[in-house]
């Protein structure tokens, strides 16, 4: 049974709110690490929290040219927190103007608040992945160039920040249904959005990310991929020229369909070879098209299989072998 605040909770809670709109940098420091931790781990405090207006308070300490980095880093772990909570929580969070504010943090010129902050940097990144993932947010405006490039420009760095870089793009691009597909990684953009997303130099980042060592990567940049590839000549004829490694794209997927990778890794893997074969960048007798990714969705859709894995795999494999008889 949830136990209810007592009379002394209500009033602490009041009080270090209360200190969180001081001008007085020591108390409002103060308060923000009491609400951190107030926040970490409950979810009923992270509504609690959202429904008192703080957010507002929050955003604008963010967005302050003149405060301590240590404060802002703070306050960005608090929102990171409450955007993990409910779908609802970062709906919340997005309404009251985060997001721009968060990018701007990014875009910060050189000698800015945030440059050689990597740990500032990172948090922000964290935020934005954390609100992307609950699917409550649009991709950045007409995917801003300056924008998208300085975003591409992070997911060159630790493994932590390519995680939530691989994040952002994957989840700001994703949408169910698309071509009467239900794989995740399809996306719903204009062919305008894809190759902005090329020129920016997205093409040359998700081919790196799919060297990591790190599936929580990979993943993603595979999803990002097959975005980019879906129902676009133009921009799939660039990406399957793109390597990494000494290793092109095309062959760098497929090895991510082996066994003894991770199920969804396959399928997703498989999905990006069968966009970039029906956008015409892979030809039907191509070996890895006929002997790899059909095998592959073959494979998925049998008995022993997850129920979601063989009605995605079936949906894929629908979509590759459509057009070809062959296949």
């Amino acid at each position: 049974m949830e136990v209810l605040p007592t009379y002394m909770d209500v009033e602490h809670s009041r009080a270090y709110i209360d200190q969180l709109y001081s001008n007085d940098y020591q108390k409002c420091f103060q308060a923000v690490s009491e609400l951190k931790f107030a926040v970490i781990g409950s979810v009923r405090e992270k509504g609690s929290i959202i429904e008192q207006g703080v957010v507002v308070r929050l955003i604008q300490i963010l967005g302050s040219g003149d405060l301590d980095i240590v404060l802002k880093t703070e306050v960005v772990t608090v929102l990171n927190s409450l955007a993990k909570g409910l779908q609802e929580h970062a709906a919340a969070l997005v309404q009251a103007g985060l997001l721009p504010v968060l990018w701007e943090q990014l875009e910060s010129p050189s000698g800015g608040i945030n440059c050689n902050n990597p740990a500032y940097t990172q948090m922000v990144l964290c935020c934005l992945r954390s609100i992307y993932r609950q699917g409550c947010a649009t991709p950045p405006p007409s995917w801003d160039h300056k924008l998208l490039s300085t975003l591409i420009h992070h997911g060159y760095h630790p493994p932590s920040n390519q995680e939530c870089v691989a994040n952002i793009l994957a989840h700001a691009c994703k949408c169910v249904g698309v071509g009467g597909l239900t794989n995740s990684s399809v996306a719903l953009q204009t062919s305008e959005q894809q190759q902005q997303l090329v020129d920016a130099g997205g093409a040359d980042l998700v081919a790196c990310m799919l060297c990591s060592s790190v599936t929580r990567v990979q993943l993603p940049a595979t999803h990002c991929l097959a975005a980019m590839c879906y129902n676009n000549e133009k921009v799939s004829a660039i990406i399957a020229t793109k390597s990494y490694g000494g290793k092109s794209v095309p062959d760098l997927l497929v090895g991510l369909m082996a066994r003894d990778r991770p199920r969804d890794m396959q399928l997703a893997a498989a999905t990006a070879l069968t966009f970039l074969h029906r956008a015409g960048a892979m030809s039907a007798d191509d070996p890895k098209v006929i002997f790899k990714t059909l095998q592959c969705l073959v494979r998925m859709c049998r008995r022993d299989r997850e129920v979601w894995e063989r009605v995605e795999a079936a949906n894929t494999l629908a979509y590759l072998t459509e057009v070809s008889t062959d296949l």
